[in-house]
């Protein structure tokens, strides 16, 4: 009976294992928060280098993520669709145009002050709220780019092409944290103190998430 009984409690187990179950594990909130932080600015890292996968792969984004951006909405299918579209051309310019592009997420603009710093590699977000099934950030972004222009010719300095702000739902998983909702807002009226500077105003129906120029030249 009892090598039934082991025999039964094993093959529960294993189908607990094939099943994908996993146990959620404790919540620490100082923990969460930075784990949080990392896979956001993992996220901005992605958008950085236009790593598709670390842009809206399956390690950061949930199966129903939308994203509303200039009135659009998009589902996940549909953003994953444009970004693709864009990786032969996103390669070619950083290869042989030095296309760079910082995305800067700020905080709260210190003493009501922006500086426009694109050397500021510290991404401020802000943490809203957080429990243990899920967390809202929010943050203000700085878009910062540069070329060369020609081919082997001189790098152009990093020209402020776009600003706004940025609210980002998340919910807690086993294994991550994953982003379920993003707002993006582009234009000086979503930005503190955009006046010094360029005033960025994003695109009408903007591919992806909207961040770059590259498309223009």
């Amino acid at each position: 009976m009892a090598k039934r009984s082991a025999y039964l409690a094993a093959l529960i187990l294993m189908t607990v294992v094939l099943a994908g179950c996993v146990v959620q594990p404790p919540f620490n909130e100082a923990l969460e928060r930075q784990a949080v932080i990392t896979a956001l600015n993992g996220w901005v890292a992605g958008v950085e280098e236009y790593d598709v996968n670390a842009m809206a792969g399956t390690g950061i984004m949930a199966p129903a993520f939308r994203l509303n951006i200039g009135g659009t909405c998009k589902t996940l299918g549909r953003l994953l669709e444009e970004l693709k579209e864009d990786e032969l051309n996103q390669a070619f310019f950083r290869r042989d145009r030095g296309y760079k592009i910082r995305l800067d997420i700020d905080g709260a603009v210190d003493g009501g002050v922006d500086k426009h710093e694109v050397d500021d590699i510290v991404n401020a977000w802000t943490i809203v709220s957080i429990d243990a099934r899920k967390a809202e950030v929010t943050g203000f972004f700085e878009v910062y780019e540069t070329y060369n222009g020609t081919v082997g010719g001189p790098y152009a300095p990093y020209w402020r092409s776009d600003s706004g702000s940025i609210k980002i739902n998340l919910i807690r998983l086993p294994n991550a944290w994953k982003m379920e909702s993003m707002l993006l807002k582009y234009g000086s009226g979503n930005y503190p103190h955009a006046s010094i500077g360029l005033d960025g105003t994003g695109s009408s129906e903007p591919t992806g998430f909207g961040f770059g120029t590259y498309t223009g030249w």
